[in-house]
């Protein structure tokens, strides 16, 4: 469907690109997979760290353990989170949607809190750990990227421009993959 549909009421990712169901589906979709890609990196890690033979390193064995559960559990729920939002754009479902931008939002604090105690915990270490305002500022600017297309989806299902009535005669819009 053409981007200079008349009737179309609705918000359009990044002024051009498509209406703001389909941007939060292929939010999702991206989401799972650098999740995915995150999973396999963070469990190949603990075991290169489990399968050391450094004294230094197997002293932090156990903390690595417990920092990788926590880990894996944030990625699978953010995984689940993404899911629900994927199906919130399918059927519409304001909620649904809604609650992947909690999650984005939670995730994102959690890991600068995270970051910030790894980094006061290194400090003066010779491997210090630097994580300072331009790492959080860079980071809202992404969370914001991806929440964006949220933030718009339900506010239009919100105020009823977006529905399955009017979704396909009004406000489907695509530059690329209809």
């Amino acid at each position: 469907m053409s981007d200079k549909n008349p009737d179309k009421r609705g918000h359009s990712c990044f002024g051009c690109c498509c209406d703001m169901r389909r941007a939060v589906i292929i939010v999702g979709i991206l989401n799972i997979v650098f999740s995915v890609i995150s999973l396999v990196i963070l469990l190949f890690t603990v075991q290169v760290v489990k399968n050391a033979d450094d004294d230094s390193v197997q002293d932090v064995v156990d903390e690595v353990d417990k920092a990788a559960t926590s880990g894996i559990v944030m990625v699978v729920v953010g995984i689940v989170c993404s899911i629900l939002a994927i199906v919130g754009a399918v059927i519409y479902n304001k909620w649904l949607v809604l609650v992947n931008i909690i999650y984005l939002i939670a995730s994102y604090v959690a890991a600068v809190v995270i970051n910030l105690q790894a980094a006061s915990a290194t400090e003066g270490n010779e491997n210090e750990f630097n994580y300072g305002p331009l790492n959080i500022m860079v980071g809202v600017f992404f969370l914001a990227l991806w929440i964006y297309p949220h933030a718009f989806f339900v506010k239009e299902v919100m105020d009823g421009t977006m529905d399955k009535e009017t979704y396909k005669s009004n406000e489907e819009q695509s530059c690329c993959c209809v």
